[in-house]
């Protein structure tokens, strides 16, 4: 996918969260949008299920660029907690799997990005706007 498609892409996803979240806590936002991060992932968990696809396949194709793009919102809204701070830290860990999946990466890989994920949804329910 192109690079102007995954812009497209991030720039409907911000548009879409600030749309439905209009209002709302910076925590229920965050929430909104993990949940979408979450639903990406489990599409693009299914099709990595299918033997008969490869992982350079997964990667070049539409879902993996919308889980890319959830990947990069939800960055941009933690800008504003400190690097220290234990949801950026967990967050950080997750999209740096997301980001580093290639070509060669195994489809186990899902396994870990659940595991990651799951962290992040604990820290992020923990939070508290200090």
């Amino acid at each position: 996918m192109d690079a102007q498609k995954k812009a497209q892409l991030t720039e409907e996803l911000r548009s879409m969260l600030d749309a439905e979240t209009r209002g709302q806590t910076r925590k229920e936002r965050w929430v909104w949008l993990l949940d979408h991060v979450d639903e990406y992932l489990d599409r693009w968990k299914a099709f990595c299920n299918l033997d008969s696809v490869s992982m350079s396949s997964h990667i070049q194709g539409d879902l993996h660029a919308v889980l890319l793009a959830g990947v990069n919102v939800f960055e941009e809204e933690l800008r504003c907690l400190a690097s220290s701070h234990p949801l950026k830290k967990t967050w950080q860990s997750f999209s740096e799997l997301v980001r580093g999946i290639q070509s060669e990466t195994s489809k186990d890989i899902t396994k870990e990005l659940d595991t990651q994920l799951a962290i992040v949804r604990k820290e992020l329910l923990d939070f508290s706007s200090e």
